[in-house]
Formats: C-alpha cells, sequence, structure tokens
C-alpha cells in the first residue's frame, strides 16, 4: 500500500487496502489491527507522517550472461522411418 501510494498511486493503495480488509474479516474471520485503519486515514489525508520512500541505495544492478540456442528441426519428407525422438 505505501508502495503504491509513494509513486502517486493513491487510489490504487486504498483499494488495496480495502480488499485487504475484506479478505481478513470475510474470507478468514479475522478483525484488522487498528493500524490498518491509521494507515488508510493517513493515506487518505496525504498524512506528511507517512514514512518517506527509503533513499538507501542497495546492491547495483548487475547483467547476467545468458547462451540461447534455437534449433529449427526438420524431417525430410522422402526419409524411409519416422523421426522419433525417444529412439536416439
Amino acid at each position: 500500500m505505501l508502495t503504491l501510494y509513494r509513486s502517486g498511486r493513491q487510489t490504487e493503495a486504498l483499494e488495496v487496502c480495502r480488499e485487504f480488509r475484506r479478505v481478513l474479516q470475510q474470507e478468514l474471520g479475522l478483525e484488522t489491527s487498528p493500524l490498518l485503519s491509521e494507515l488508510e486515514t493517513a493515506i487518505l489525508r496525504h498524512d506528511p507522517a507517512l514514512p518517506p520512500a527509503s533513499t538507501t541505495v542497495g546492491q547495483p544492478l548487475s547483467r547476467k550472461r545468458v547462451t540461447v540456442l534455437c534449433v529449427l528441426l526438420r524431417a525430410a519428407s522422402s526419409s524411409p522411418r519416422p523421426l522419433d525422438p525417444e529412439t536416439h
């Protein structure tokens, strides 16, 4: 929810919050914590007290080598015996 809110997607953050609340109550029979209600209210109000997005820089992404092999196998129609991949 916070990630959606921090990326400027308040409506989607609230939808996730409400869906989470619904699943907890209707499907699992659990009561939601007051913290969830507080978070929803803070998102609604654009509360500046919401924790800011993390500015910690993690490990940089690295490229990994990948080998791709594409093979097109065609059987000659004039072959006297059918090709069975399990016979070899």
